[in-house]
């Protein structure tokens, strides 16, 4: 399936979110968008599980130290506070996306929103590059999020703007091809 027709595609059904008066998250749509090119899954917590292990082996230890009371209850504490600690990190599992079997990486770029024409027609234009010189704030309310492939092949994109209390899509999911990724690069080389 060619470039030109993923895109027809994808701005006939950003069109029809519009029409919704929805439009859905990245997250949300980029499955669907890709004609089932991009795929997501679970990763699976072998952080939590090392952190849960290390909290047994501390329940354990405190087991055969039966003279000093001040061990046992610092092992005891330790090893309760890592096994919480590791079934939230083991359960907070990230999703992981590939484009064709290839990794893919969700990066999000925060802006301020005191610029928003200016960014929304670098952004409309493709030129993520002169984005890269735009002043950005950790505290600002406005983010773009891309999801672009390792070996900057294929990426989707949307603006979000904070209203209320969350970042709503101000735009619908774009796609960008190899020419527009090199372009890319640029924006995330210098964040």
């Amino acid at each position: 399936m060619s470039f030109h027709h993923i895109n027809f595609i994808i701005n006939s059904y950003n069109k029809m979110a519009i029409k919704e008066n929805t439009i859905k998250t990245i997250e949300d749509s980029v499955e669907e968008i890709s004609m089932n090119h991009v795929s997501k899954s679970k990763e699976f917590g072998y952080k939590g599980l090392i952190w849960l292990a290390i909290g047994v082996v501390a329940l354990v230890a405190q087991t055969f130290d039966q003279e000093n009371g001040t061990i046992t209850m610092a092992l005891l504490i330790a090893g309760i506070s890592l096994i919480i600690f590791g079934l939230i990190v083991f359960l907070a599992k990230k999703d992981k996306y590939y484009y064709d079997g290839k990794p893919m990486t969700m990066r999000e770029f925060m802006f301020n929103s005191d610029r928003f024409d200016e960014i929304m027609k670098l952004y409309n234009e493709g030129k993520f590059s002169d984005m890269a010189d735009v002043s950005r704030s950790s505290a600002s309310k406005m983010k773009l999020k891309i999801l672009y492939a390792n070996d900057y092949s294929i990426a989707f994109s949307q603006i979000f703007k904070f209203v209320g209390y969350d970042f709503e899509p101000a735009d619908g999911v774009r796609i960008h091809d190899k020419a527009q990724c090199n372009n890319l690069n640029t924006l995330v080389i210098s964040y």
